[in-house]
This record gives structure tokens, C-alpha cells and sequence, in this order.
């Protein structure tokens, strides 16, 4: 027995003791593009051509406005196949398959129709052209697949052309394809009926069960509940996971489905972004040399939208883990973070300095002096031209500034003991940051420097490397810029400012004492020890 009648009988012996019977739902996706091909008459056994004056074109699912295939016999003898082609490389599943067809009885040719026989009347007299049998008229379309036979009758025409009644419509829903992939679609006859046909392949739409789909979907998404994902993101896929047991409509399903989906891919994109996110927040945590511009556009923005779930996997696919390396001059996006304060441009082309996410020199020798850094270079037998770094921060309180930084130099070759490069806050002492601890017996020099400079009432707080013209240097890498204010410093500076001239007595931290006793106090203005 066929699979398709044997859940007919199914369904039917359900119905006969009372028992309900859940309609199927599917969810289609259309794919008549894909077999366009195969409304050319060529690929029809049994054709002979396309019927023009005598038919409408017909529009298919993907579009194409096309003529009907057409076979036209002598007389109505035959039966069986009038013909059909064999659709290959299906995907096994469910299938929905639309065809166009049409069967007529040609009267006056001399010949006759066991449909337009003497005993329904006389095909001179009693019939005229338009005129059809509707049902029982052993005329179908259908489709045959290893796993059941599908099929729909279509009415029978006495007719000189199909003008008037155009070809009927048959849409064979849930046609099961087996692992074979393979389709045999086409019109069959089962009595000497008609000698003129006309057929055509409307469209071919793949069906899934959606209660099915919608289970295994479901399934997905509490897995993803299992895994170390943010509340936020938990809590889109548990309100995504909702009862189905009232659904009817494909349209429904459809719904669910694609909260589900988003959901889902909210986890898959937190996953995807959890190495380069916390990889960018130990950048950010590295520096505070940057404008709050760049900290929401490159960093808070993308940790904010992970953390509640709205992050998805397109731009989570686009964040970059500022640890990793790259080629050279890759695109990268840490450097407009990290050039957000500086006079360069992230541009390679265009920038005389720029942030260096390729080198391996600092994985190698011991110092972790890793990617991303900035960096100022020419070829290693040259030295570097003179010019001033610049960066520049704004709105920051008055008061006096340590700013530290990790410099790298190395020395160009054959130019002796590394010499030229200053670090400079605002107008304050610059100091030698070339004059680093050798790395081994390499060209390289390497420590923190700690400069200190003045920030006046405009709150501008500018920090400079200043490379001389006299310098031995090849190449300048500097990062973990961090600017604090000196509260001791800034005391003094307040209290300098308030006591000269004065009897006041004030302590290293801004306070105003009686009496001094052992220790460093401002008298006039002035350091004074006391011991």
C-alpha cells in the first residue's frame, strides 16, 4: 500500500470512533526559480511542442511568463502517461508541486470521446464548445515519488481551443521524496477521453512539518540555556520559548520560529564575541587616553548589546580581538579606539605613526611587550625623521598630572647608545625616554617612563613624544598611556599658590597645621624639612 493512502486510512478509522485529527502545518519555502528550466517543452516526455494561439501563457511561482506544453493526438486511443519528466537532486523531505494542465475531446474530427459519448447526448446537438465534465474524468496530474503516488483530476473540455476556460490548476501538497531524490511529475489518463493536452510546471515548494521544525528549534535554544551566557541574553531565549499547542497557521509558526531564531542568535553571537570583547576591555582597562566618543563607539556599545541579547552575529562576526595578530597594515578597528586622541590617522597611507597589530618581537623576547602598540618606524639602518606626537585630551580638571607610558626604542644600526626621544605633559620636564634597560643583547630598550605636567583653568592636558633631529633611533612603540592626578603635587601647587607671603603652616597634603613638627612642611611657599 501506498504511504500517502495508508495515512489516509489512518485518518479516516481516527474520524470513525470520535478521535480528533491535528491538520498538518507546514512551512513552505518556495523553489520554482531553481527549476526553471523545466517549463521548456523539451524536457516534457511526450510533448510536442508549445501551444500558442490556442492557450493563454501562464505565470509560474518564480515569475516567468511561459507558453503550455502541448501534445495533440490524432485520436483519443491512448491512455496512461500522456507525459511527464523527472525532477533529480531533490533534498528528501516534504514537497508541495503546482502544475497547470488541460485535456480536451476536439468534436468534429472524425472521431470519438468515451467522455462525449451518445448516452450523455449527442456531441452535435447537446454540447458546445466550453462545455467540461468536472469529476470522475480519469484525467489527473501528479506526481510519483519513491515514498507515494500524489495526483488531482482535472475537468475534461469539448473544445477548439483552450481561450475561453485557460489550463485548470492542481496543487499536490505534502508529496514525500525519498532519499533517492527524485520526482516523477506529469498527466495521466485512464480511459479514451481526450486526444489534445496542455501542461506546465507552476512551482515546487519545499513543506517542513512546523511542529516539528518548531520543536527542534525549541530543543536548540535550551541547550544555549545551559551554556554561561548574560541574563539578558537567557532571558530572550526563555521568553522566545512559548507553547505551540493552539497554533494552526503556518503563520504562527512562522512567528515563533523567528523570535526563536533571534534569540538564539543572540547566544551565538555573545559566543562568538566573548574572547574578543573581554580582549578589548583589557585594552580599554589599559589606557584611559581616549576620548568617550571612541570608549562607547569600539567598546561599550557592543559589551552593552551582548549583555542584553541584541548583539547579532553579523556584528559579532565583525569585532576584532585587539590580541590577535594580524597582517601588516590589516584593517583593524583598535586603532580609531587608540588614535582617538592622537594628531595621526588610522589610515596606513596616510599616517606617519599608527598602531603596529603585527609584530612579534615582544612575544619572543620575554618582556610581553605584545600588540597593539603605537608605533613610529623607518628601515632599520635609517633613523627616525623629526616630529612631535601629539595627544590631546580636553575637560579635564585643573590641578598637576603623572602620565606613564611603556616605551620601546630600538636603536638603528650602527648608531651606538639610544639617544633623542623626550616625553613631555604640556609644559612640564620632558623626560629621556630612550634611555630604557637594553633587551638582552638586542637593539632594543624597554621601560615605563613617568612624565608630570601643569593642566590650567582651560583643562587641556596635551602629551608629547618628541623626537629629535639629532636621535639614533629606528623605531618608536610606545602603549598603556595612563594620565592621574597627583594629589601631593597638586596640593603643593594650591597651597604654594595660597601661602607665599604668608605664616600658614601646611602639611604635603594641602592641610593647614598649628605647629610643625619632624617632617617636609610649606612655609612661604616653600618646601621646608623640619627635623
Amino acid at each position: 500500500m501506498k504511504k500517502n493512502l495508508l495515512k489516509s486510512s489512518i485518518v479516516a478509522g481516527m474520524l470513525a470512533f470520535g478521535m480528533s485529527v491535528s491538520a498538518q502545518v507546514y512551512i513552505e519555502t518556495d523553489m520554482t526559480a531553481q527549476f526553471s528550466a523545466l517549463t521548456d517543452w523539451h524536457n516534457w516526455t511526450g510533448a510536442t511542442g508549445f501551444v500558442g494561439w490556442a492557450a493563454p501563457k501562464v505565470k509560474t511561482n518564480a515569475g516567468q511568463e511561459v507558453a503550455l506544453c502541448e501534445r495533440y493526438d490524432g485520436n483519443c486511443s491512448a491512455t496512461g502517461d500522456v507525459f511527464y519528466q523527472t525532477v533529480k537532486g531533490l533534498t528528501k523531505g516534504t514537497y508541495k508541486i503546482e502544475l497547470y494542465g488541460g485535456a480536451a475531446f476536439t468534436f468534429g474530427r472524425g472521431f470519438s470521446s468515451t467522455a462525449f459519448t451518445n448516452d450523455q447526448g449527442d456531441t452535435n446537438n447537446e454540447y458546445a464548445e466550453g462545455d467540461h465534465i468536472d469529476e470522475n474524468t480519469g484525467v489527473k496530474l501528479y506526481a510519483v515519488s519513491s515514498e507515494g503516488e500524489y495526483g488531482g483530476e482535472i475537468p475534461i473540455y469539448y473544445a477548439t481551443n483552450f481561450n475561453g476556460s485557460g489550463p485548470a490548476t492542481v496543487t499536490l501538497s505534502g508529496v514525500e521524496v525519498g532519499s533517492d531524490g527524485e520526482l516523477k511529475i506529469g498527466m495521466s489518463k485512464t480511459s479514451t477521453s481526450t486526444n489534445w493536452h496542455i501542461i506546465q510546471l507552476k512551482g515546487v515548494t519545499a513543506q517542513v512539518n512546523a511542529k516539528e521544525l518548531y520543536a527542534t528549534i525549541v530543543s536548540e535554544a535550551k541547550e544555549y540555556l545551559e551554556k554561561d551566557l548574560p541574563a539578558g541574553v537567557k532571558a530572550k531565549l526563555n521568553a522566545a520559548i512559548v507553547d505551540d499547542t493552539d497554533f494552526t497557521t503556518a503563520a504562527q509558526y512562522e512567528t515563533a520560529i523567528s523570535n526563536l531564531n533571534a534569540a538564539i542568535e543572540s547566544a551565538k553571537a555573545y559566543i562568538l564575541a566573548k574572547d574578543a570583547l573581554p580582549a578589548m576591555k583589557e585594552l580599554v582597562e589599559s589606557t584611559n587616553f581616549y576620548t568617550e566618543e571612541a570608549l562607547y563607539e569600539y567598546y561599550v556599545k557592543w559589551a552593552d548589546k551582548a549583555e542584553n541579547g541584541e548583539l547579532t552575529l553579523s556584528e559579532a562576526s565583525s569585532l576584532q580581538n585587539p590580541n590577535v595578530l594580524t597582517g601588516w597594515h590589516d584593517p583593524i578597528t583598535c586603532d580609531n579606539f587608540l588614535l582617538s586622541v592622537w594628531d595621526t590617522n588610522p589610515d596606513f597611507n596616510e599616517a606617519p605613526y599608527y598602531i603596529n597589530t603585527w609584530s612579534v618581537e615582544g612575544d619572543n623576547d620575554g618582556t610581553g611587550f605584545h600588540v597593539p602598540f603605537f608605533e613610529y618606524w623607518t628601515a632599520d639602518a635609517n633613523v627616525l625623521a623629526a616630529r612631535t606626537l601629539t595627544g590631546t585630551l580636553e575637560k579635564i580638571p585643573e590641578g598637576i598630572y603623572d602620565v606613564k607610558a611603556w616605551v620601546r626604542v630600538r636603536t638603528s644600526d650602527g648608531k651606538g647608545d639610544p639617544t633623542g626621544i623626550t616625553m613631555q605633559v604640556g609644559d612640564g620636564d620632558p623626560i629621556n625616554v630612550s634611555a630604557g634597560q637594553q633587551v638582552g643583547t638586542s637593539q632594543f630598550y624597554l621601560n615605563e617612563f613617568v612624565a608630570q605636567g601643569k593642566v590650567a583653568e582651560d583643562g587641556v592636558l596635551k602629551v608629547k613624544f618628541i623626537v629629535a633631529e639629532d636621535n639614533t633611533i629606528s623605531w618608536l612603540s610606545f602603549k598603556n598611556v595612563w594620565y592621574e592626578l597627583n594629589d601631593v603635587a597638586t596640593a603643593i601647587q594650591t597651597v604654594n599658590s595660597d601661602a607665599k607671603h604668608s605664616d600658614a603652616i601646611f602639611n604635603l597634603n594641602g592641610q593647614q597645621v598649628e605647629k610643625a613638627v619632624k617632617g617636609l612642611y610649606i612655609m612661604n611657599g616653600k618646601k621646608v624639612l623640619v627635623k
